[in-house]
């Protein structure tokens, strides 16, 4: 039967393929019910795969074919969690119009050279990052429209504009960002929980 298929379906791989779907119903919330909350909790979700998708990889025992497969299949979920679903968000966290679509196309275009740049220099650059993680508006974006929640009468369209603009930039910014190691991995999913609870409750 795996002659029969192509690509790579075990656990190494597995929160990969979660966090798309999880991107994917961000989007058909926002589509379908225009529900900003669900979109964001979805985009959490995928930020958590994310961070914790390749600790799992690294302890399978994989063939060189399926650790290149695991490289480019989580760029690719990487365009579709943390590219098209916060795009497709600011689109609905402000009007319609020319203004976001021109600011989605320019954090989309941003994003995506950062992701093609991570790919050729990931094997240079063991201890950090250069230029902002795409990952890292899994906790931008939600923890920014958390702060929206609590403060009522104000416009912040702009605002949010404005937010956008400047993660694109600091996705192509030629910046040193140290990799999250030890305490980082409980950090990052605290702080996914919290927003959770608050998305929840709130």
């Amino acid at each position: 039967m795996r002659d029969k298929i192509i690509g790579v379906y075990n656990r190494s791989v597995i929160m990969t393929y979660v966090g798309i779907l999880s991107a994917f119903t961000g989007i058909g919330f926002l589509i379908y019910r225009s529900d900003i909350r669900n979109a964001v909790l979805c985009l959490i979700i995928s930020g958590i795969c994310d961070l914790f998708d390749g600790v799992i990889a690294r302890r399978c025992n994989r063939t060189e074919e399926e650790k290149q497969f695991g490289i480019q299949i989580d760029t690719l979920a990487d365009v579709i969690s943390f590219l098209m679903l916060p795009a497709v968000l600011l689109q609905y966290l402000t009007h319609t119009g020319v203004i976001p679509m021109v600011i989605a196309a320019f954090y989309i275009l941003c994003g995506v050279s950062r992701l093609g740049w991570f790919n050729i220099t990931t094997e240079k650059n063991q201890e950090f990052f250069q230029g902002l993680p795409v990952t890292y508006t899994a906790l931008i974006v939600p923890v920014y429209y958390i702060l929206t929640l609590f403060v009522n009468g104000f416009n912040f369209e702009y605002v949010t504009y404005t937010v956008y603009l400047l993660i694109a930039i600091f996705y192509v910014l030629n910046i040193r960002i140290p990799k999250p190691r030890g305490i980082w991995y409980v950090i990052f999913p605290l702080i996914a929980v919290v927003s959770i609870a608050v998305l929840i409750v709130r």
